[in-house]
């Protein structure tokens, strides 16, 4: 059973199909013999990878504005009161920003914004 869990770690690493998935499990419950493992290595992925062009080209200046207030530490509905513009508004930027950024916290917008120089640490 164990090889069966290494098999499937690695099918999910690889990023099989539901269907591929379940051939596989079943495949190996018929047969009763131990599945060789899956190859340990995957690919690294960065979560925090964010793009090294000039925030100026990435972004438009009311999301370069967002971005400051947001690394300022200001929450959406401040956002959207210092902009004078609405709640879902602020809300759109910032989806945009962590988009076009690739981030998918904002903490990695925060970082960005420093590494850029829009406000200081």
């Amino acid at each position: 059973m164990d090889g069966l869990r290494r098999r499937v770690d690695g099918a999910l690493r690889e990023a099989l199909s539901a269907r591929q998935m379940l051939r596989l499990t079943l495949d190996s419950l018929r047969k009763k013999t131990p599945v060789p493992p899956a190859p340990l290595s995957a690919p690294a992925v960065s979560k925090t990878a964010i793009p090294s062009e000039a925030p100026d080209q990435l972004l438009t200046p009311k999301e370069l504005e967002v971005l400051r207030l947001i690394a300022e530490g200001n929450s959406s509905k401040v956002l959207a009161y210092k902009l004078g513009i609405s709640f879902k508004t602020a809300v759109c930027h910032r989806s945009n920003i962590m988009q076009k950024l690739g981030a998918h916290e904002t903490a990695t917008l925060v970082r960005y914004a420093i590494r850029q120089g829009l406000v200081e640490p």
